[in-house]
């Protein structure tokens, strides 16, 4: 049977599932009392590329996958979700590539720079680069509402539980660990009794896996609340990058029509 619960008021929560929880997995380890810590996740997109039609054999010689680096700052209090840039790879032309037919690579994009979380102010900030200014928009914290599993495995060393949910049309996979209760996880994913150690969005389109724990208290510049950027709502965000796109296919066309006539 499915237990459903939403997101807010997760100390309290806490103090209710997670003894429930440890009893019945039968899990040696003690919950510890959270301070603070680091998490490593890497970020698993695939491609979803499709052999076919034009190019169809040289499509099979690109990568299929693309992985990068991320870092999650917490503490009891709040959170912070960052790029790991020093740890990404150069793009391959091979890569760019692949990230060209998959429709990632070439038309202006948004890049995640942070993902603020307070739970205790019901606060987010996402701050992004677009065309390469900052942008940051704020919202308040909504309810998810997760449906709990029956199922466990390990990750790291920590028995982790599963929950499930769907946002955006997407189904959402999660398996946290009730030994770290802090309801937080990789990008926007939040809302359960213990830290999220992987998500699995859409079986397997993006996969989120933990792939280091440091229980070290992050410094508090590491946690601060993000200021750079333009503060915008989503909406008037989304006309910003519309606006922009059309702007760059336009020139793309340009271009296109140019050079179709210097070949003539």
């Amino acid at each position: 049977m499915l237990l459903q619960f939403n997101t807010l008021n997760m100390r309290f929560l806490t103090l209710l599932i997670v003894p429930f929880l440890l009893s019945g997995i039968g899990n040696t380890t003690v919950a510890q009392d959270v301070l603070g810590g680091t998490v490593k996740y890497q970020r698993l997109a695939n491609f979803g590329i499709e052999a076919e039609g034009e190019y169809d054999e040289f499509k099979k010689t690109l990568p299929k996958s693309r992985i990068t680096n991320f870092i999650l700052y917490y503490t009891d209090e709040t959170y912070q979700f960052v790029e790991n840039s020093k740890e990404n790879e150069a793009l391959t032309d091979m890569m760019k590539k692949a990230m060209y037919f998959a429709g990632t690579w070439g038309k202006p994009r948004v890049t995640l720079m942070k993902y603020y979380h307070n739970p205790q102010k019901i606060l987010q900030i996402k701050q992004t680069e677009f065309m390469t200014r900052l942008f940051r928009e704020e919202f308040n914290m909504k309810k998810i509402k997760w449906k709990m599993g029956t199922a466990s495995k390990e990750i790291l060393g920590y028995t982790c539980m599963q929950a499930q949910t769907e946002l955006d049309g997407k189904k959402i996979l999660a398996w946290f660990t009730p030994d770290i209760p802090i309801s937080a996880g990789p990008e926007r994913y939040y809302g359960l009794p213990g830290l999220m150690l992987e998500v699995n969005v859409n079986q397997g389109e993006v996969v989120w896996l933990a792939n280091s724990i440091d229980p070290s208290i992050p410094s508090k510049d590491l946690l601060a609340k993000p200021k750079e950027g333009k503060k915008v709502k989503p909406d008037q965000y989304m006309q910003i990058q519309e606006g922009k796109i059309a702007e760059w296919e336009r020139a793309q066309e340009m271009k296109t029509s140019d050079k179709a006539v210097r070949l003539k």
